[in-house]
């Protein structure tokens, strides 16, 4: 839709245009009216309207003063501008303004339904050629990024790479390296998902031109930096020995331009260049001691960090019962756990403060459930597609990325469930049928009934009371 505001001290005129915008058919609606220049421009700035149809005489401010406001300001919205017959000179002034056309009066529906169809047009055409320019520049700016990303993707994963061979290939690359020593931070994203899919509309390239366009700013004379294409939710910095203050305002700039928390980590300070990967090593983790919480952080590395870590025991012991009940789901696919697990996976994956629980807590945890996970694809024949959704399961503890581990395991579980209504759980053997139902018991002893086990396990009452006393030698004591 077209938004269009409507300027004119006189109000019957004002009433004719709204008229027509409300069923004219064409993609109009009104942004808001006003009775002079002076109001108009409190309206355009608060509507951003694309079309302002407007008078020239009117009082406090006329028609010719708002146009040279919105020419000088260079605003895009188109202007039409009413004239009188007699208003020629008026109107000459109007169209040196850059109006975009004048509508005679008195007002005639079909010359107003032309000029706006005209003036949409033309903001269409504008549109195609802004974004063309753009995806142009945004194109020709990728592909250096691009070399400069796996040059230095090379420096942390070839440890052959000597500090001539870096400084060369910085020359030719017209990399400008820090000559006096230098530190890697690591820029860390650990909730974009969901952002960027309500403001960039999932587009990656737009998101990461953003983030480039802040730190082309913060760096330029402060060291460079590059994205780490292993981990989409990563850049590095390799700094000068700049102070933390100098990660405390570009932290700033990046959450309130892009609207999200930011972490970042920062490794020891450096002389020569093979030590990069070591010190990003550092600021990796440094990061992962930050606490697990939905706002930002800075933190510097500590070799006392490593060498002291204590899992938080609450926490884990958490984790413990979420992989059990993740492991009696996984062994008899009971419908009414997988709900119970889910809640309890997006639970401890956003610990609130004041919790002493780290991003490295988080890993151990969620580590354990992938290797829970991934032994019982392996020792079952489950459905292809859980090998694909299990590399994503791995990249998502590699990237701790908090928001796609429940969603990626939700699918998991959604294929296991099918794979299940197709394999019917007789095919265990009693002994060990009888053993995953005792586990669920165990786990929902104050109330479990024989109804739900019928239910959950596709087995008559009567045939697992027969089942369970041929296994185990005793009745079932469950009603």
């Amino acid at each position: 839709m077209y938004k269009v505001a409507v300027v004119d001290d006189e109000i019957w005129i004002r009433r004719e245009i709204r008229a027509f915008i409300e069923w004219s058919g064409l993609e109009l609606e009104l942004a808001g009216e006003a009775g002079n220049g002076r109001e108009a421009m409190e309206l355009i700035l608060r509507t951003s309207p694309h079309l302002v149809v407007t008078d020239i005489k009117m009082p406090m401010m006329d028609g010719l003063e708002l146009l040279r406001w919105v020419d000088e300001r260079k605003l895009p919205c188109k202007m039409i501008v009413l004239s009188g017959y007699g208003d020629f000179e008026y109107t000459r002034q109007a169209l040196q303004h850059r109006a975009f056309d004048y509508v005679l009066k008195p007002l005639k529906e079909t010359e107003l339904a032309l000029i706006f169809s005209r003036a949409m047009d033309e903001l269409r055409r504008e549109s195609e050629r802004l974004q063309s320019d753009f995806h142009r520049r945004l194109k020709a700016s990728r592909g250096l990024s691009l070399m400069k990303d796996r040059f230095f993707q090379r420096i942390l994963t070839d440890r052959s790479m000597d500090d001539s061979e870096i400084i060369v290939g910085c020359d030719e690359l017209n990399i400008s390296a820090p000559a006096q020593g230098y530190r890697v931070a690591t820029v860390k994203f650990f909730a974009v998902h969901d952002h960027l899919s309500k403001v960039y509309g999932g587009d990656w390239e737009l998101f990461d031109f953003a983030v480039r366009n802040i730190l082309d700013e913060a760096m330029t004379g402060n060291g460079l930096y590059f994205h780490n294409s292993s981990r989409t939710n990563e850049y590095l910095l390799i700094a000068k020995p700049v102070d933390r203050p100098f990660f405390e305002k570009l932290s700033g700039e990046l959450e309130r331009r892009l609207k999200l928390p930011v972490w970042i980590g920062l490794g020891r300070q450096r002389q020569r260049y093979d030590a990069l990967a070591q010190s990003y090593q550092e600021s990796l983790q440094a990061l992962l001691h930050s606490p697990a919480q939905l706002q930002g952080h800075i933190a510097e590395y500590r070799r006392e960090n490593d060498e002291t870590f204590r899992p938080d025991a609450a926490y884990q012991e958490a984790w413990e019962r979420l992989i059990e009940r993740l492991t009696l789901y996984l062994e008899g696919g009971q419908a009414s756990l997988q709900g119970s697990v889910m809640r309890q996976l997006n639970a401890l994956l956003t610990p609130s403060p004041p919790q002493s629980v780290t991003w490295r807590d988080v890993r151990t945890g969620y580590s354990r459930l992938l290797i829970t996970v991934e032994k019982m694809l392996l020792e079952q024949d489950f459905p292809a597609e859980a090998a694909d959704l299990l590399q994503r399961l791995k990249q998502n503890q590699e990237e701790l990325d908090t928001e796609a581990m429940p969603i990626d395991l939700g699918l998991v579980l959604d294929l296991l469930s099918k794979a299940r209504t197709q394999t019917h759980p007789r095919n265990k053997s009693g002994k060990e049928l009888i053993h995953t139902i005792k586990k669920y018991v165990e786990e929902y002893c104050h109330a479990v009934t024989l109804e739900e086990i019928s239910r959950n396990y596709f087995l008559n009452k009567n045939y697992f009371c027969s089942l369970f006393k041929q296994v185990t030698g005793r009745t079932s004591r469950i009603i």
